[in-house]
């Protein structure tokens, strides 16, 4: 993919893009039934300035998160925080 010759800066967008690969760009929905990667379920929820450990806590966090369902979790963030 890269050679010895590129130097390559990952920024968190390319992060999260490459995190979110197996989800369909169509309507955001899990294609492959797995559970959100917890880089992805890190990065959103610092971008909400909440505590991870919310998934502890909130049952519909953790729904969001066992159904790899970005929109839903971010739906859930925006109106409950």
């Amino acid at each position: 993919m890269l050679n010895e010759y590129t130097s390559y800066i990952v920024t968190y967008e390319h992060l999260h893009k490459l995190m979110t690969e197996s989800q369909n760009p169509m309507n955001g929905r899990p294609m492959n039934g797995r559970p959100m990667h917890e880089w992805v379920y890190l990065s959103i929820m610092g971008e909400y300035l909440i505590c991870p450990d919310e998934y502890l806590e909130n049952p519909r966090i953790q729904k969001a998160y066992a159904m790899n369902d970005e929109p839903m979790l971010r739906k859930i963030l925006e109106s409950e925080y």
